[in-house]
């Protein structure tokens, strides 16, 4: 059976009442930060990245394109020269959180450390000041 999917990693969503904030952890192994992007589109969070094929037969060829490569089961026909399974899942992924109206970039907070992928936001955004470069100066 041949089967082509996007991988979608598992995520845990904290929504506790008492807590200022939201926190959204997501399991990305293997994955570095450039290998990320996360972003605010139309008041809805975008986390989306890339899981690049490794070839571990033929480390220098160049890897197939994530369209191109595909989980199977069973048969081994289509897998890389010397495969026998390929299970881990590769390409580019995709997850959507919506936002509290009024959430901007600079209130969500995003760090990856160990594979794991922490994204957090205001539960109540409220406006971000504006600084005012000419409060606090003294006429004279």
């Amino acid at each position: 059976m041949l089967t082509t999917s996007i991988p979608s990693y598992r995520m845990d969503l904290c929504d506790d009442p008492a807590s200022p904030r939201v926190v959204a952890m997501l399991e990305l192994p293997g994955l570095k930060q450039d290998d990320i992007s996360v972003r605010i589109e139309d008041g809805t969070l975008v986390i989306q990245g890339e899981r690049r094929f490794h070839n571990l037969v033929h480390p220098s060829a160049s890897p197939s394109p994530p369209s191109a490569l595909q989980l199977h089961e069973g048969n081994t026909a289509g897998l890389p020269r010397g495969y026998h399974a390929q299970e881990i899942k590769y390409g580019i992924f995709h997850r959507t959180l919506a936002l509290p109206p009024g959430t901007q970039t600079e209130h969500v907070q995003a760090s990856l450390s160990e594979g794991m992928l922490t994204v957090s936001w205001p539960r109540y955004p409220t406006e971000v000041p504006t600084t005012d470069r000419y409060a606090g100066e003294v006429a004279e």
